[in-house]
């Protein structure tokens, strides 16, 4: 019949295994609509080449790779409604993949016969991303994709999935089970693998498509590599509206005996349900006090990219950027939570976790703080003033709590920021609460470079009455906003019969 053209891919992505079992891995994952690589495709718009575009300056790592002498199997494709196509595959044979890394100098590493997954889809929108100007949530059926396989080349079998995103709060939550029926190592055929694994993704704003995060779960056959494997995933997004299809690639280190599973599914869109639009990445305080195993409190900013909420902006899961500080809402609750409007447009959020929750502290280890865990978060969009001095008076959050459990009362106070290349701030107003019937009036100031958004390690002191007669602790404070039109603080008190902490 007559020839058929399909639409020219004018975007690729890509995962494959990047070493053997117990080596340095070198992840090979590439997002939906990055700026920085380009790729070669056929006539199928199956993906032959891809390398950095001339003149794209890539600091740190980067790579290019070739089918070269290889051949491409596991084909298949996928139209949306509005003809746009993905087309997908695997790279299997004598393939060439160079990756570039930087230590102390650029070292290159070239890897043959590598087994690498692609996707290639036309109609791409060019590094614009709908993530961030919509609200809503979407759950997403699984359309297809090349098998998973492993640094040896052994192809295994996606058993079940699930891919959800929350556009109010640019997150995506993702599942997958997969198998493998053998895992040959050098001719010898070390058993099967099964993996079960989870993870959650956040926005990113690199241009490398639109969510990306860590999985982890459980393998159970002989053929495992590891027993709890982990790794990540990344996620582009594309179609008629900029998100009917979601792309995700991902990879599991160590997994098989053979090495490194990559994986590469694509789903179309099941479900959309319209929701508030999206307030942007959050950031704010959190701070905690516990008497057992040692009395200690303290006080913690979360990072906007690892901190995950629930539909009321409200924190249920965070980690630090090193995973040394982690936490989880668990089978916790929420109490005296509240919002407040605030000068700039933006709004802030409080609330306590209480009951049964889950912090892995650098110091002690896995807790349930016996005071709960108070927060205060706002939008993490600050451009922050490079002179002028701002007054932030009390406007609400969660009540001061001691390690007995007893809840008090805030009171008021006021801190006075002055913005510049030294910035300082300090309580205009001292810190004025009760708690167990002791009333405390605290003062601190502390100055940093900057300007800056966050202001940690402020000392304070004071007095406590009238069964206690000093009073000492610390405090950490955030602008949020856009125009800063907001301090988060959190703090903890030595002080009276037990440490407590305010938020």
């Amino acid at each position: 019949g007559t020839p058929a053209a399909l639409p020219p891919a004018n975007g690729f992505v890509i995962a494959y295994p990047g070493g053997p079992y117990g080596s340095s891995t070198f992840y090979g994952l590439s997002g939906f609509d990055d700026q920085d690589y380009t790729g070669t495709v056929n006539g199928q718009n199956q993906l032959l080449s891809y390398a950095p575009k001339s003149g794209i300056a890539v600091p740190y790592s980067y790579a290019s790779g070739s089918l070269a002498g290889g051949t491409i199997t596991d084909t298949g494709s996928f139209t949306l409604s509005n003809g746009q196509v993905i087309t997908w595959g695997r790279w299997t044979g004598p393939t060439v993949i160079t990756s570039y890394g930087y230590t102390s100098g650029y070292i290159s590493t070239t890897l043959t016969g590598v087994p690498l997954l692609f996707g290639s889809a036309s109609g791409v929108q060019n590094n614009s991303s709908v993530v961030g100007t919509i609200g809503g949530s979407a759950t997403y059926a699984y359309a297809g994709g090349p098998k998973p396989v492993d640094f040896g080349g052994n192809v295994g079998s996606l058993t079940s999935s699930s891919a959800t995103i929350d556009f109010t709060h640019e997150t995506m939550n993702y599942s997958l089970a997969m198998s493998f029926p053998s895992i040959l190592v050098s001719g010898v055929n070390k058993g099967s693998a099964a993996y079960s694994v989870s993870g959650t993704g956040t926005h990113n704003m690199n241009g490398n498509g639109e969510f990306d995060g860590s999985i982890s779960g459980s393998c159970s056959g002989t053929g495992c590599g590891l027993t709890s494997p982990s790794g990540k995933f990344q996620v582009g997004l594309t179609g008629p509206n900029g998100y009917e299809l979601a792309v995700v690639t991902g990879l599991l280190t160590e997994a098989t005996q053979a090495g490194d599973v990559a994986f590469l599914n694509t789903y179309n869109l099941a479900s959309y349900t319209t929701g508030p639009a999206p307030v942007g990445p959050l950031t704010g305080q959190i701070a905690y006090a516990n008497a057992s195993p040692s009395v200690m409190g303290a006080t913690f900013t979360l990072s906007s990219n690892l901190t995950t909420y629930d539909a009321s902006n409200q924190p249920i899961s965070f980690s630090s950027p090193n995973s040394t500080l982690t936490g989880n809402l668990s089978s916790g609750t929420i109490v005296e939570n509240g919002s407040t409007p605030l000068v700039d447009g933006a709004t802030m959020y409080w609330g306590r976790w209480s009951g049964t929750t889950q912090i892995n502290d650098p110091s002690v280890g896995m807790i349930s703080p016996s005071t709960g865990m108070p927060f205060v978060v706002g939008p993490d969009n600050a451009t922050v003033p490079t002179s002028g001095s701002f007054i932030y008076t009390y406007a609400g959050g969660p009540k001061p709590v001691d390690t007995a459990g007893n809840v008090g009362t805030f009171n008021g106070g006021a801190f006075q920021v002055n913005f510049g290349a030294t910035q300082s701030i300090s309580t205009s107003t001292p810190l004025s609460f009760t708690v167990a019937g002791n009333n405390y009036s605290m003062t601190g100031s502390a100055s940093v470079t900057g300007p800056t958004q966050t202001m940690g390690n402020i000392p304070l002191s004071g007095s406590c009455s009238p069964s206690c007669s000093t009073a000492s602790g610390s405090a950490a404070a955030v602008l949020v906003g856009p125009q800063v039109g907001g301090l988060a603080v959190g703090g903890f008190v030595y002080g009276g019969p037990a440490p407590f902490v305010f938020g």
